[in-house]
C-alpha cells in the first residue's frame, strides 16, 4: 500500500507542477539523449570486451610458438598462429574469457607431423584440454613430459601415429576425466596398467587397439579403482583369460566395450549386477556358456546388447520372455541360440534392431513382430525358420530399413502389399528360400530401395516393368528362378545400378544396347538364359565394369572391339571402391554366384569388388579374338571357351600380367602358342584344349606345372607335358623352331634393325653438323661416281667393238 500510495502521490505532484520553459526543456531532452547514447556505446564496449576475452599472456604465446616450431603443418592448421594476433584468436586455441589464460589446445585431424613436444607447454598453467588426435607423429613414443601438465582434464592422443610403450608418467595426471589413447594395429603397448590407479577422477577411458596382452592377469585390478568410470573401451587389446569380476566395482559404468579379445571363457554372470549399464559390447571375443537373460533383463537402463560372433548358447524363447524395457539393439548373430522366437517379443516396444543371423532357430516368424513399430533392422537370415512371412511385417513396420530373411525355409508368395507402408525400406533380401508365384509389380513402390535380392527361389512370370521406378537401386539380384520374357527397358532408368544379376532364368531377347547407359555398373551377370543376337558394342562405355558373365546363352557374332575402353579392367592398380553402402557404417555382404575354374562358387559382394572377370563361354561367337583384349591389364579371369572363334592366340595376351585363369578351349584357334605367354606368372588355371594349335608348347618352371589336360585335343601340339615329342615329326622338326630359337631370332632381327638405324643416323648427323666433312664427302662421292661411270662406259664400248 505504501508503494502504491507513494507512486500515486508522486504522480499527482507532477501534474500540479508548472511546465518548464521551452529552452530548458530542449536542453534537458538533449542531455537525456546524450546519456542514453553513452550508455549504449559503453554497453557495446563492455560486451565486445567480454566476448573477445582478455588477451593471452606473453609467456603463454612463447610456449605455443615453441610448440609450433617443431611441427610440420601441411594443411596449414597453424597458419593463424602469429604473434601479430592474440593467441586466443588462433585456430585450435581457447582461452578463459576473464583471465586470458590458455585452457585448451585442439589440433585434431590436422595431418601434423614433426616432433611432438608437450614439455614446452609447461607454462600453460591452466591448460585443461589437449587434443592432437588423427595426426602423423609416426614412430614417436608418447613423451614422458606429458605427465608434467598436471591440470589436464581431457587428453586425446588417438590415432596420432604414436608407437612404443605408454609412459607411466601419464599416471601423474590425476585431474584427468577423459583419456583416449586409441591406437590402430597395436602400435602402442603397455606391459603394466598400474599407472591407471592414480587417475581416480577418470570417467572415460579409451584404450582401443593397444597391445595389453602382457597385462591379462592383472588388468582388472588396475581398472577397478576408477570408481567414477562411465565408459570403458578396450577393444582389440589382445586380452586373454576370463573377464575379471573386479570390474563389477565400477558401479557407475554405463558403456563396456571389450570386442576383439580372446577371453575363451564363459559369459560373466556378474554383469547382471552392473545396474548403470547402458551398452554391453563384447563381440568376437570367443565367449561361451549360457546367456544369463534372467540377470541382464533386470538392468533398468540397458539399451544395447552386442555379442555377435561368440559361442554363447541360450533358449531364445526364454530370452525374450524377459522384460527389456529400454532395449533398442539386440545383436547376437553367429552364436548358438536355439528354439523358436516367442510371441512375447512384441513387448519390446523400444527395439530398433534385431539381429539373430546364423543361429539354430526353428518355427515361424511370430505375427507379434509387427508390433515393434520402432524396428529399423530385422535380420533373421540363416536361422532355419519356416512358414510364410507375416503380412504385418510389410504393412505395419513403417520404420523398417533393413529386412534380411535369406537362407531359410520360408514359403508362400511375396504379397502385393509389400511396399504399402515400408517406404523407408533400403534392403530387401528374401534370397535362398522356397518362395513361389510372381514377383509383384507393387515392389516398384519401394522408392528408397538400394538392394533387392530374391535369388534362388521358385519365382516365375516376367520381370516387372515397375522395377524401373526404383531409381535408387544399386543391387538387383533375381537370378536362379524361372523368370521369363525380355529384360525390361525400364531398367535403364536405374542409373545407380552397380550389380545386375539375372543368371539362370529363362530370359529371352537380346542384351539391350542401353546397358551402356548404366555408367555405375560393376557386375553384369546374365549367364544361362536364352539370350541371342550380338554382344552390344555399348558395353565398352561401362568404365567401372569389373565382372561380365554372359556365358551359356545363344549369343552370336564377334566379340566387340574396344573393350579396352573399360578403364577398371585396363588398370592393374585401379583404386577399388568400397562396397555398396547401406548406412553410415554397414555394407551389404550377401552372396552372389560365379563360375570360376569350372566350379560354381559363392562370393560375398564385399569380396567381388577386388575381382575382374570376363566370361563369354558356351555361346556361338565367331571371328578372331580381338587383340585389344590383351590391353585389359587388370583382368584376372578370361573365359571365351566353347565358341567358334578362329585365328591365332593374340600375342598381346602376354600383357595380361594379372591373369589367373585363361580358358580358350573348344574353339577353332590355330597357329603356335605365343612363347611370351609363359611370362604370365600369376596364371594358375590354363585351358587351351580342343583347338587346332600347333608347334612346341612353351616351357619354363611355371608353365611346367600345367598338366596334359591344358593342351589336349590339339593334334599338332608337341612337347611336355604331352607325350608327343617334337623330334618324332619330321615336318614339325623342319617347320617349327623352339620358343628359345624363336626368341633369339626375333632378338637378332631387332638388334640388326636397331644397329643399322644407329649407324645410318650417326653418319647423317655428322654430315649435317660439319660443313667441311660434308664438302669432302660429296667430293669423294663425285670422284667415285665419275670413276664408276667411266669404267662402265669403257666396258660398254669394248663390248660394242667386240660385237662389230
Amino acid at each position: 500500500m505504501t508503494k502504491t500510495g507513494g507512486l500515486q502521490y508522486a504522480d499527482r505532484s507532477l501534474k500540479q507542477r508548472r511546465p518548464l520553459p521551452g529552452i530548458l526543456r530542449n536542453s534537458l531532452s538533449s542531455f537525456v539523449l546524450r546519456m542514453i547514447i553513452c550508455c549504449i556505446v559503453f554497453w557495446g564496449i563492455i560486451t565486445s570486451v567480454s566476448g573477445r576475452g582478455a588477451d593471452c599472456l606473453n609467456k603463454e604465446i612463447k610456449s605455443l610458438m615453441a610448440f609450433k616450431s617443431s611441427l610440420h603443418d601441411p594443411v596449414e592448421c597453424l597458419v593463424s598462429w602469429n604473434v601479430s594476433f592474440s593467441c586466443c584468436e588462433w585456430e585450435g586455441v581457447s582461452c578463459d574469457t576473464r583471465t586470458g589464460h590458455v585452457v585448451a589446445v585442439d589440433l585434431d585431424n590436422c595431418s601434423l607431423s614433426g616432433v611432438f613436444r608437450p614439455a614446452v607447454l609447461i607454462d600453460l598453467k591452466y591448460l585443461g584440454n589437449l587434443n592432437v588426435s588423427f595426426n602423423n607423429f609416426t614412430g614417436q613414443p608418447i613423451p614422458q613430459q606429458l605427465g608434467l601438465l598436471r591440470n589436464l582434464r581431457y587428453l586425446n592422443l588417438s590415432t596420432a601415429g604414436f608407437e612404443g610403450t605408454i609412459p607411466w608418467q601419464l599416471g601423474n595426471l590425476s585431474s584427468l576425466i577423459v583419456l583416449d589413447l586409441t591406437s590402430p594395429v597395436s602400435m602402442l603397448r603397455s606391459p603394466d596398467l598400474s599407472w591407471l590407479k592414480n587417475l581416480t577422477a577418470l570417467e572415460q577411458l579409451y584404450l582401443k587397439g593397444i597391445n595389453l596382452s602382457a597385462t591379462s592377469p592383472t588388468w582388472g585390478q588396475s581398472v577397478s579403482p576408477l570408481t567414477h568410470l562411465r565408459n570403458l573401451s578396450m577393444t582389440n587389446c589382445g586380452l586373454m583369460g576370463s573377464i575379471p569380476a573386479s570390474l563389477q566395482k565400477l558401479t557407475s559404468l554405463e558403456i563396456l566395450h571389450l570386442d576383439g579379445n580372446n577371453f575363451q571363457s564363459e559369459f560373466p554372470t556378474w554383469l547382471g549386477h552392473m545396474t548403470s549399464l547402458v551398452s554391453l559390447q563384447i563381440a568376437n571375443a570367443n565367449l561361451n556358456g549360457s546367456f544369463p537373460f534372467e540377470l541382464l533383463s533386470q538392468l533398468p537402463h540397458l539399451q544395447r546388447i552386442y555379442l555377435v560372433n561368440n559361442k554363447i548358447s541360450g533358449n531364445i524363447s526364454l530370452i525374450f520372455e524377459a522384460r527389456w524395457k529400454s532395449l533398442t539393439v539386440f545383436h547376437m548373430s553367429n552364436n548358438s541360440l536355439y528354439d523358436s522366437i516367442p510371441s512375447s517379443i512384441g513387448n519390446l516396444s523400444s527395439l530398433a534392431e534385431l539381429h539373430l543371423n546364423n543361429n539354430t532357430l526353428e518355427g515361424r516368424i511370430p505375427n507379434s513382430l509387427a508390433l515393434l513399430r520402432s524396428l529399423t533392422v530385422l535380420d533373421l537370415g540363416y536361422t532355419n525358420i519356416t512358414g510364410p512371412i507375416p503380412l504385418g511385417i510389410y504393412t505395419m513396420l513403417k520404420s523398417l530399413v533393413f529386412l534380411y530373411l535369406a537362407s531359410n525355409k520360408l514359403d508362400g508368395q511375396i504379397p502385393s502389399c509389400i511396399c504399402n507402408q515400408t517406404k523407408n525400406l533400403k534392403v530387401l533380401d528374401l534370397s535362398r528360400n522356397k518362395l513361389h508365384g510372381y514377383l509383384p509389380s507393387q515392389i516398384g513402390n519401394c522408392s528408397s530401395l538400394n538392394v533387392l535380392n530374391v535369388a534362388k527361389n521358385n519365382l516365375e512370370g516376367q520381370i516387372p516393368v515397375e522395377l524401373g521406378k526404383l531409381n535408387k537401386l544399386k543391387i538387383l539380384d533375381i537370378s536362379y528362378n524361372s523368370l521369363s520374357g525380355h529384360i525390361p527397358s525400364s531398367l535403364q532408368n536405374c542409373k545407380m545400378l552397380e550389380s545386375l544379376a539375372l543368371s539362370r532364368n529363362s530370359v529371352s531377347g537380346t542384351v539391350p544396347q542401353w546397358i551402356g547407359d548404366l555408367s555405375m555398373l560393376r557386375i553384369l551377370l546374365l549367364r544361362s538364359n536364352n539370350l541371342e543376337g550380338g554382344i552390344p558394342i555399348q558395353i565398352r562405355y561401362l568404365q567401372k565394369l569389373q565382372i561380365m558373365d554372359l556365358a551359356m546363352n545363344h549369343l552370336s557374332g564377334a566379340i566387340p572391339q574396344q573393350l579396352s575402353n573399360i578403364s577398371v579392367m585396363t588398370n592393374p592398380d585401379f583404386t577399388r571402391s568400397r562396397p555398396t553402402r547401406l548406412g553410415s557404417s554397414q555394407y551389404y555382404s550377401d552372396e552372389v554366384y560365379l563360375v570360376e575354374k569350372g566350379h560354381e562358387l559363392a562370393y560375398k559382394y564385399v569380396d567381388l569388388w577386388t575381382d575382374t572377370v570376363i566370361d563369354l563361354s558356351a555361346n556361338n561367337l565367331t571371328g578372331e579374338i580381338p587383340k585389344d583384349l590383351g590391353y585389359l591389364r587388370g583382368l584376372r579371369t578370361l573365359n571365351i571357351s566353347h565358341n567358334h572363334l578362329s585365328g591365332e592366340i593374340p600375342k598381346e595376351f602376354s600383357e595380361l600380367l594379372e591373369l589367373e585363369t585363361l580358358d580358350i578351349s573348344g574353339n577353332q584357334l590355330q597357329g603356335r602358342i605365343p612363347a611370351t605367354l609363359a611370362g604370365l606368372t600369376f596364371l594358375s588355371s590354363l585351358n587351351l584344349s580342343n583347338n587346332n594349335l600347333s608347334g612346341r608348347i612353351p616351357s619354363n618352371p611355371h608353365w611346367d606345372t600345367f598338366g596334359p589336360a591344358s593342351f589336349s585335343g590339339n593334334p599338332e601340339l608337341c612337347g611336355p607335358p604331352l607325350q608327343r615329342s617334337c623330334g618324332d615329326h619330321a615336318s614339325e622338326a623342319g617347320n617349327h623352331t623352339s620358343p628359345q630359337s624363336e626368341y633369339w631370332w626375333e632378338s637378332w632381327k631387332a638388334g640388326m634393325g636397331f644397329g643399322c638405324a644407329i649407324g645410318f643416323g650417326s653418319v647423317i648427323g655428322v654430315l649435317a653438323l660439319s660443313t667441311r666433312l660434308r664438302t669432302k664427302y660429296f667430293q669423294v662421292g663425285d670422284r667415285f661416281m665419275n670413276s664408276f661411270v667411266s669404267i662402265r662406259y669403257m666396258r660398254e664400248r669394248s663390248i660394242s667393238v667386240f660385237a662389230l
